[in-house]
């Protein structure tokens, strides 16, 4: 085995860890620190540390005013409501939950591609297709929870909003690119969307208590090791190796974080819900392969 390949799948088993880990570190530090806070001092520390990855990456960090629209639009989608409004979630709804939801971003990106987006770009019938048969996976996954009424259905549409969020902003910038490195505009992004989150926080009236203090190491680790450190090891996959290790990222996390939610935080699923994570997992993997084929095609 190669040294590169090596570092490669070192790197991609630290995402996998840390991403699938960030719905569990949420979950814990939600105990002593309010959503909307707690996800604007995660932007708020992650956004110094994004910019110095992106430094040491080499990444370009000048941005034109073009630049700063569509930094400011995706990150309205993917920080400000997909991933305060999971945080948000979590404060009701189950980890392994939360991450089966999110996971069906994949295939909104599909559906919303074939709805908006001209061209070469626009979603083909076989994605279509997978994103339909995700979403049942995704009702499957739901069903028991809004039977069983142990939480607002409400919390359950805030994830859905969240994930179709995320496609929203990742079509943007599948669209429009800002011509500064793609960590640089995470860095970016960051740094606008704890402003926006921590005004939320105070007009909402949120109340930081004393005990938040206990949630400022969860904060960090997120900040530094959820946002930077692992954004840093995704662009260096995407710089170095396949389309398709990099795009497994999408269907493996929730898979970590479901076993990690089981192993810490002792949630588990019914057999029905399990069958439904199945069927979003291999949905989401048949999407990022379909298109992977037909941008290979389009080369």
């Amino acid at each position: 085995m190669g040294r590169q390949l090596c570092q490669a799948l070192l790197m991609l088993f630290f995402v996998y860890l840390v991403w699938g880990g960030n719905y569990i570190v949420v979950k814990l530090a939600l105990v002593n620190s309010p959503p909307f806070f707690l996800a604007g001092m995660r932007c708020l520390i992650s956004f110094p540390v994004l910019l110095v990855m992106a430094r040491l990456l080499r990444q370009k960090l000048a941005v034109t005013q073009a630049d700063v629209l569509i930094i400011i639009g995706s990150a309205l989608f993917l920080s400000v409501i997909a991933s305060a409004g999971v945080t948000w979630a979590q404060t009701r709804v189950p980890a392994n939950i939360a991450a089966a939801i999110v996971a069906s971003a994949g295939l909104w990106f599909a559906i919303l591609s074939a709805i908006f987006v001209k061209g070469r770009e626009k979603a083909g019938i076989q994605n279509m297709a997978s994103a339909i048969i995700g979403l049942f996976g995704v009702a499957l996954v739901l069903l028991r929870e809004i039977q069983g009424g142990s939480h607002p259905v409400f919390y359950y549409l805030v994830l859905l909003g969240a994930s179709i969020s995320i496609a929203s902003g990742s079509i943007l910038l599948r669209w429009r690119q800002p011509q500064c490195g793609l960590l640089a505009t995470v860095a970016y992004q960051s740094g606008f969307s704890s402003l926006l989150l921590l005004i939320i926080s105070y007009c909402s009236g949120e109340k930081i208590s004393a005990a938040v203090g206990a949630s400022y190491m969860a904060i960090a680790y997120l900040a530094v090791v959820g946002s930077g450190l692992s954004y840093g090891a995704y662009y260096w996959l995407v710089a170095n190796v396949s389309s398709g290790m990099v795009a497994s990222v999408s269907y493996v996390t929730p898979v970590v974080a479901i076993f990690l939610a089981s192993w810490i935080l002792g949630e588990s699923l019914s057999p029905v819900q399990y069958s439904g994570v199945a069927i979003i997992i291999v949905a989401v993997a048949a999407s990022v392969y379909l298109y992977g084929k037909r941008d290979a095609q389009l080369r």
